[in-house]
Formats: structure tokens, sequence, C-alpha cells
């Protein structure tokens, strides 16, 4: 970063070394070459010229004058501050400029083309050499009618035999209310001299603005990439401002290229530079936001956004009046940064140092546009030199940062490639560990359908043979009494061992697969029917009315197998808590897309507590029925899980009074 400062400073000496042209005369009439046997080079027509107020007169009627109405101004001057007859010339109005120039008479034998270089004149001219036009800027006129202001830096030729030029300059001024007259240097030499010293300022200028349009389409674009980094928008919105001033106060000015393009809009987009202070505090705030205060910012934007408008809106004349307080008030504002500026560098903020010489450098230059409000004479290339200056130093620290950041983007990405092939590798072989793991559990599963598959069929074989057995023993009249009921028992035991086998063997089927394999459901009373034949003995013998109200056109999807499983523990259910006489009952009913089973029960009941715990695995619910049944005490608890797994629910109702209703409700397919 010090090889940056000290080039920086390098360029600033060597821009100081090549400003401005000859040295200027003094005398009331020049001669050219100003020295003979010389080389013929162009020189500086600053100096005395004489001067009439009020009027334009020609070389004749200057030369004519009366003593006391000849006065003599030197240029670049501004005529309302030099007295003539003890009184100072009003701003508006118009002058005649003379100045006669001595040629070497002996080189009158060449033939030589001359030329006039002049910058600017507040605010219209014409030029004259020896009663002949050579060259003019806007409109000027003896009065307002006609007057026409206009900004455009130019070179005027002529051919001359002679060995006396007289130049006569008619100046008006009807519009500018601070400054009127000569307020820049006029050249005078051959016609190669002034072109080629000219060419020298018009080529910087065009670089100038060269560098101001590249930096704009560049850091445009590199805001459209990242929009987070703001500094971008900010540079490109600087070079928009600088070259703007450029085009409009500069050698090479936007009405070289487009002559009616107006004045007066020019002029106010001249004043809309000084909104280019707000967007520098901007970047300021950028690299340190701890020092500038946001709120000094966000009010800085909204009264520089108010003056922006009011540039528009308001009349000329009362902008030039009032000027002087945005200028005072961007001087406070400038103080400002420069402060914040020297606290970032005793904090010892990253490239602090350069933003403080930079912004420095600028102020330095910029200083020569504010002085130009009231001494136009001072006016040179500073100003542009500064601000390219800085508008370039703070692009080199945006990419300082993008460079630095792009590296640091480049070793987290190189390192997250090394971390994302570790990680693919260690994925990799726990994914081989995990194929190899599902391979034994699956092989393990296998075998556990095996076994599942080959007790419930050697069971459910042995249960059958011992149901049908005791079944034709208990109704043998062969038996006695005692006989009889040791094979009713018998038989009674079989039905209950036979059922909780039904309700294991089903629970161990569904933890044994990871989901059921269910089909429409529109036989639904067959299955109901069926297993209430099941309980027959048992609804006989409590003397139970049984009432089925099912609609087989409410179709939904189930496992079937564990659909059997559901209805014949709540049936079951029913049974062994109804009093003897009582009241069974089984139908369905549609609730918006959910089709409700319901088994009521005219039983016992159950409280209020044990209808919350009545699915919990964790509590025991387990009761007796009417007439002395006894149960596992797991239906309920399969119940619910075979429910679930079918998308189901199941909920429940009960009072002491009126029984228990058990609701299983399913997603309804079709109606």
């Amino acid at each position: 970063m010090s090889r940056f400062c000290l080039g920086f400073s390098f360029i600033c000496l060597f821009l100081f070394s090549i400003n401005g042209f000859s040295q200027s005369t003094s005398k009331r009439t020049v001669r050219y070459p100003a020295e003979k046997n010389k080389p013929m080079s162009s020189i500086d027509l600053s100096g005395e010229w004489q001067f009439y107020y009020g009027t334009f007169l020609s070389a004749k009627e200057m030369r004519s004058l009366k003593p006391q109405d000849i006065h003599y101004v030197s240029i670049p001057s501004n005529w309302a501050t030099t007295p003539v007859n003890g009184i100072k010339p009003p701003v508006f109005g118009c002058g005649t400029y003379y100045l006669r120039i001595l040629l070497d008479s002996n080189r009158l034998r060449e033939s030589h083309s001359y030329a006039f270089y002049i910058g600017d004149i507040s605010t219209a001219y014409k030029l004259y050499v020896n009663d002949r036009f050579v060259m003019k800027c806007g409109n000027a006129t003896p009065g307002p009618k006609g007057f026409q202001p206009m900004y455009c830096p130019g070179i005027g030729s002529l051919y001359s035999d002679k060995d006396t030029l007289d130049v006569i300059l008619h100046v008006s001024n009807y519009f500018y209310p601070n400054y009127t007259g000569i307020s820049r240097s006029i050249f005078f030499g051959t016609e190669d001299t002034i072109q080629s010293r000219i060419l020298l300022r018009r080529v910087f200028s065009v670089c100038l603005l060269t560098i101001y349009l590249f930096l704009f389409f560049f850091q445009l674009l590199a805001y459209f990439t990242d929009r987070k980094r703001k500094s971008h928008l900010l540079i490109a919105l600087l070079s928009v401002f600088f070259a703007s001033m450029i085009l409009l106060d500069g050698d090479v000015c936007i009405f070289h290229f487009f002559p009616n393009f107006s004045y007066f809009t020019g002029y106010r987009i001249w004043f809309l530079t000084f909104c280019a202070i707000p967007v520098v505090a901007g970047l300021i705030r950028q690299a340190f936001p701890r020092e500038l205060s946001l709120n000094i910012e966000k009010t800085a934007y909204v009264l520089y956004g108010i003056l922006a408008l009011l540039f528009f809106r308001l009349p000329f004349d009362f902008l030039f009046r009032h000027l002087y307080i945005v200028v005072l008030l961007s001087l406070v504002y400038v103080i400002y940064l420069m402060y914040v500026l020297g606290m970032a560098v005793v904090r010892k903020r990253p490239n602090s140092v350069v933003h403080l010489i930079s912004f420095f450098v600028m102020l330095a230059f910029f200083v020569k546009d504010l002085i130009f409000v009231t001494k136009p004479d001072k006016f040179g290339f500073w100003s542009q030199i500064g601000v390219c200056l800085y508008v370039l130093s703070q692009s080199v620290l945006v990419w300082f940062k993008f460079s630095n950041a792009h590296k640091l983007t480049f070793q987290l990405t190189r390192e997250l490639e090394t971390t994302n092939r570790n990680l693919e590798r260690a994925v990799g072989e726990r994914t081989e560990e995990l194929q190899k793991s599902n391979a034994r559990l699956d092989k393990v599963n296998r075998q556990k359908d095996f076994i599942i598959s080959s007790i419930s069929h050697d069971l459910k074989n042995s249960f059958n043979i011992l149901l049908n057995f005791s079944k034709i023993m208990a109704e043998d009249s062969s038996l006695d009494k005692d006989q009889k009921n040791i094979m009713e028992a018998m038989s009674s035991t079989a039905e209950k061992g036979y059922s909780v086998l039904q309700n294991v063997l089903s629970w161990a089927k569904m933890q044994v697969t990871d989901y059921a394999e269910t089909s429409p459901v529109d036989d639904l009373s067959a299955i109901v029917e069926r297993n209430l034949s099941f309980l027959d003995d048992a609804i006989h013998e409590k003397d139970l009315k049984i009432s089925v109200d099912i609609d087989n056109n409410l179709v939904f999807a189930c496992n079937k197998d564990q659909l059997e499983s559901i209805l014949r523990n709540l049936i079951s259910n029913a049974v062994k808590f109804s009093k003897p006489g009582g009241h069974l009952t089984v139908y369905t009913l549609r609730t918006d897309d959910k089709i409700e089973i319901t088994i009521h029960d005219e039983g016992i009941g159950m409280s209020a507590e044990m209808q919350e715990t009545i699915f919990d695995s964790t509590i025991n619910n387990r009761r007796s029925g009417t007439t002395g049944e006894e149960g596992a005490g797991m239906g309920l608890l399969i119940v619910k899980e075979l429910v679930e797994s079918n998308s189901g629910t199941i909920t429940c109702r009960s009072d002491f009074s009126t029984g228990t209703d058990f609701i299983v409700a399913f997603p309804c397919i079709k109606t």
C-alpha cells in the first residue's frame, strides 16, 4: 500500500508540472513573436486591454475615443469589479475589448495562418480582427433582445498579410449575475501552434471522459453481479457526475457535439454536480461505518435531494444569488468528512491512510470549482484531475477488496471441495455398511415372516381342532352333566385363547411390516355379520338384541384382515360389558371425508378418568365383564395400532347411564 501512496503522489506532481501555457503580457500592444529570430509559438494575451462599456465599437472607433473615455482592464477579469471613471459598471450589459498585435514584418514573406483560442467569456462574444469577423460563442447583442449565452471553447482561424492585427471583442452578459467579461485567458499564435497546444488539453479531457465512462460501465456491471457491494454503484454514480462536469465545463464539451443542446439545461445539470458530495460520503461510510454517523448521512441525502429538485425548478437569478449557501453547506459537510477520515486513521482502520490522501488531493483540486463561482479566472484542470484520481483510487481499493474476497472465496471453495470429497467417501463407506445391515435385516425379517407364518398356521390348526372337538363333545348326549360342564369350559377357554392368538398374530404382522396393504372395503356388513357369528354363544347366553345398520355404499380403504381383528375386538368388548337383555348396535355414518363405524352397547360404561387412559399402555385398565368374563387386557391397545396403521382414528364416548360408543373413522374413497 505504501507503493500505491508514493505512485499517487508522483502522479500529482507530474500533473502540476504539465499545467499552464506561456506567460502572459501586460503590454497594451503585443508583438508576435515576442522576440525576434525566435520560433513562432502561441502566446497568452492576458494583460491590459482597452475597454469601453455600454456599446459595441469598431477598432477605428476605439482608437478615436477621447482621452477621458480611454480605459484599460486586465484580463481575465470581471468588468463589474473594475471602476470606470470611479464607477463600477453593472454586471448586466455589454462592452468592447481592444488589443493591437504587431507581427514581425520580416516574416510576412512567409505564408502564415493565425488562430485565437478562447476558453470562456461570460457569457457571449464576437471576435473581429481588422474589422473581419473571426469567431463567436452564443449571440452577443448590445441589449437583452436576441441575447443568447453559450459555453463552447473554440479556435478561430484567420489569414493576414498585414503586420498589424486590430483585435476587437464584443462581449455581452444578461444572464450570469456574479461574473461578466473575459473569464479565461486568450491565446494567439500560428494555427499549427495553437492546434498543437489545444490538442493536449482536448486529449487530456477525452482521456478523463473515457476513464469515467469505462469506470461507470465496469462498476455498474460489477454492482449487478454482486448487489450487496454498494461501493460499485456509488463509484458508478461519481463517474456519471464527473463525466457530466467535463462535458459541461471542459475543453471538449457537449456543445461541440450537439450545438442545439440547451445552455440553460446544461447549466442546471452542472449545478447537480454538488450532489457528488453525499455520494462520496456514501463511499466513506461503506469503508468506515463506525466513524460516519448514519443519521448525518441520511440527512445529507435528503437535503441534497431537495437541492437537486430546486436546481431544476428555481429561476436562475435566484440560484445564482443564493448559490453561496450551497457552497457553504458543502464546505461544512466536506470538513465533517475530513474529520471522519481523520478518526479512521487514528483508529487504524484498514486503508484509512489511502482514503485520507486521495480525499485530501481531490478536495484541494475540487476547491478550484468552488472558487469558479466567484473567480472564474482561477479555474483550470485541477478539479477534473483531483476527482479522477479520487475515483480511480476508490476503484483500486474496491478492486483490492474484491480481489481479497475472491481469493478467500477460492480458498474456501477448495476447502469445501476437499470436505465434500471426504464426506462423499465417508458417506460411501457408511452407505456400504448400511446396505450390508439392510441385507442382514431383510434376511432376519424374512425369517421372522416365515416363523410367524409357520406358528400362526400350526397354532390355528391346533386351536381349530381343539375348538371343534370341544364343541362336539359338549353336544354329546352320552356325557353326564359334569363332563358336559368340563367340555363347555374347555370350549370357552379355547375360544378365548383363539381370540388372543388372533390379536397377537395381527399385532406381530403389523410390527414386522412397515405398512398395511389396503384395499377398498365395500362389504362391511358381511364382515360385521361374520364377526357377530363368532360370538353367537355369548350373545345368546346374555340374551342380547343386535342391530346392524351398515351402508355398503360408504366405501373406505383398509387392510381387511386387520379390519376383522378391529371389529372382532370391539364387538367382543361390547358383548363382554353389556348387561343381560341389553341392546348392541353397529352402524356407519359419513362425516365430511370420513366413514365412521360406531359400536354402541348399553353396558356398564366408563368413568371420565378411564376414558382418558383407555389407550395408554402404561396404565392397567383391565376389568371383568358383566358375567365375570376375563380378558388379556391388550385388545384395545392392538386395535388402536391397527386403526392408525390404516390412516384411521379411534375415539371413545362413555357414560354410566347410556353405555359406551367406540367410533372408528377411516378416509372415504367413494360414496
